[in-house]
């Protein structure tokens, strides 16, 4: 154009002046050769006048809206990436013991001898666990409110407060007497069916 003004105006989407660059061609193949920065023409006295005309304002801060529920999202991924790294390396440091420890207490296959007598320890024990369950059956059939005070004047008295502890302690026992066995079971269905199949890396 003939001023800056005309020539910031022109072009079919009014964004500026369209400039053509003449591609280049091999003289031997004929391909065009790839863009380059020397293509382009030098600068006019309206491209120096533009560029003369800019401010630079400086840094300037962007403030972003978001929604309680993304800020909160991303606060906890904040403060997770801080228990990541605590129990993260924790995890990474006690696997090899614990890989160790599993190696060492794998199930190992028993004879007929060995066999014999840990299925006889785990049938009696399973019928000693059978007739306490049955008596702590028949103890809270008769007293519904085994292991609780029940009641601010019974809570008061210190032997039903002990006595309800020793009831739950009782509980307590026999649970952990359960739990107990089924883990040794397990271990003896590994030592002995599952033997070939054992794999500590799966749970």
């Amino acid at each position: 154009g003939a001023d800056l003004l005309t020539a910031l105006t022109l072009g079919p989407d009014q964004r500026g002046v369209l400039y053509t660059v003449l591609p280049e061609y091999n003289e031997t193949s004929g391909e065009a050769l790839p863009f380059d920065t020397n293509q382009l023409e030098d600068m006019t006295p309206a491209d120096a006048a533009y560029t003369a005309s800019l401010v630079d304002d400086g840094t300037q801060t962007l403030v972003l809206q978001v929604s309680m529920s993304t800020f909160f999202a991303g606060l906890m991924a904040w403060l997770g990436w801080f228990l990541f790294c605590i129990f993260g390396g924790i995890g990474m440091a006690s696997m090899p013991m614990d890989l160790l420890m599993v190696y060492k207490n794998r199930p190992r296959h028993m004879d007929a001898v060995e066999f014999a007598e840990a299925q006889k320890s785990l049938r009696d024990r399973v019928n000693e666990l059978v007739e306490i369950g049955e008596l702590i059956k028949v103890e809270r059939d008769a007293n519904p409110q085994m292991g609780k005070v029940g009641g601010f004047g019974n809570f008061l008295s210190a032997d039903k407060r002990k006595q309800a502890q020793s009831e739950r302690q009782a509980l307590l026992e026999f649970k952990q007497a359960v739990y107990l066995l089924e883990q040794d079971v397990e271990d003896f269905k590994a030592c002995t069916q599952n033997y070939e199949n054992y794999n500590p890396l799966k749970p």
